[in-house]
């Protein structure tokens, strides 16, 4: 029988270099990952060849603004926060994610840079926060029989 995920069983964990792994409460996340392709057609070929090229990867983190997660707050303060430790893991303001589609091991793991943060309010609403970030280094898809 087929296993089908429903979002609200996805969640995200974050660490900086200073910090563990931790859940972080959101209400979503994506992530597009993409191979560059480099042409390497032949003068005399008479169709393109291409090969595949360098992965690289971007998405956000949506969150419902909760003052009290402490973990939330790393997420959102990152993009602000300049890192230089030698044990920092993709660099200079990296920090490890892992993007789980199931409550159990399906997920998505990489180092990567917060790039930026918005903060929303709107009358009758809840606050939102959203958190851009990119890859850095490799990118590791673990999917699993739930």
């Amino acid at each position: 029988m087929a296993r089908y995920y429903r979002g609200e069983e996805g969640k995200v964990e974050f660490e900086t270099a200073a910090g563990a792994l931790a859940a972080v409460g959101t209400t979503g996340w994506s992530l597009e990952v993409t191979k560059e392709t480099l042409e390497c057609t032949k003068l005399l070929d008479q169709s393109r060849e291409y090969i595949g090229g360098l992965v690289s990867g971007s998405g956000s983190i949506e969150c419902t603004f909760d003052s009290t997660d402490t973990n939330q707050i790393a997420l959102l303060t990152e993009a602000a926060t300049e890192s230089v430790a030698a044990d920092d893991p993709g660099g200079a303001n990296a920090a490890s994610f892992k993007l789980y589609m199931s409550a159990a091991n399906s997920h998505v793991a990489f180092a990567g840079i917060v790039t930026g943060v918005s903060f929303g309010a709107t009358v009758g609403e809840l606050q939102t926060a959203s958190v851009s970030f990119i890859t850095s280094g490799a990118i590791t898809v673990t999917l699993a029989a739930d």
